[in-house]
C-alpha cells in the first residue's frame, strides 16, 4: 500500500504544479503578496460584433425596426444580397448592389410598381435617391434605390402581414429602408 500511496501522492503533486498560474504575471498569488495587479489588467467585457451584411448590422436593423433581427447573406449571383429573416411583425428587408448598369432616372423607373408613390430624396452627402412607398401586391412596402459610387443600390422593406397580430407599419418600413440606404454612404 505504501507504493500505491506514494504513486498517488506523486500524481497529485504533478497535477497541482500543472495548475499554477506562474505564467500569468498579472495574477496575484499568496506566495508573492507584494505584487499588485496593474490598473489596466482589470477584466472588461469584450463586445461581440453584431453580424453585418453590406455595412448594415443586426443591431442597426433592430434599432430602426424596434424588434430583434437576424441576417442572412446570399451570393448566388455576381451580387451579394442581404436579407433579414422575417421578424415577428412580418417585416422582411432585402438589399443589394445589382449587377445591371443604370442611370439615376432609369433606376427610379425600374423600381416603380403600381400602388407605390415615388419621390426623390437625398441620402446624405449629396447622394440622391428614389423613395417608393405604399401598398404593392397587397403588402405595405418601402423601397429606396440610388446610385452609390456609380453603382445601382436597392433596398426593399415590406410586411407580409398574413396572420401577424401587429404587422410593421409603413413608417417603420420607411425608417428601415432609409436607414439601410444611408448606411451605404459610411
Amino acid at each position: 500500500m505504501t507504493r500505491l500511496g506514494a504513486a498517488l501522492s506523486l500524481v497529485l503533486l504533478l497535477a497541482c504544479v500543472g495548475c499554477s498560474n506562474d505564467d500569468d504575471p498579472d495574477v496575484t498569488t499568496e506566495a508573492n503578496p507584494s505584487s499588485t495587479p496593474s490598473p489596466t489588467a482589470s477584466p472588461t467585457a469584450t463586445p461581440t460584433a453584431s453580424p453585418t451584411c453590406l455595412g448594415v448590422s443586426t443591431d442597426q436593423l433592430a434599432e430602426w425596426s424596434g424588434l430583434p433581427q437576424e441576417l442572412t447573406e446570399s451570393s448566388d449571383t455576381d451580387a451579394t444580397r442581404c436579407v433579414n429573416l422575417q421578424d415577428e411583425a412580418g417585416m422582411q428587408v432585402e438589399w443589394e448592389y445589382p449587377t445591371y448598369d443604370s442611370t439615376f432616372t432609369e433606376l427610379g423607373e425600374r423600381a416603380d410598381l403600381p400602388g407605390l408613390e415615388r419621390s426623390r430624396i437625398e441620402l446624405g452627402g449629396g447622394t440622391p435617391g428614389w423613395l417608393l412607398s405604399g401598398t404593392a401586391v397587397q403588402y405595405p412596402q418601402a423601397s429606396v434605390v440610388a446610385l452609390i459610387d456609380g453603382r445601382p443600390f436597392e433596398v426593399v422593406a415590406r410586411t407580409y402581414d398574413v396572420g401577424i397580430a401587429e404587422p410593421a407599419d409603413l413608417d417603420t418600413l420607411l425608417r428601415v429602408a432609409k436607414g439601410v440606404a444611408a448606411a451605404q454612404l459610411r
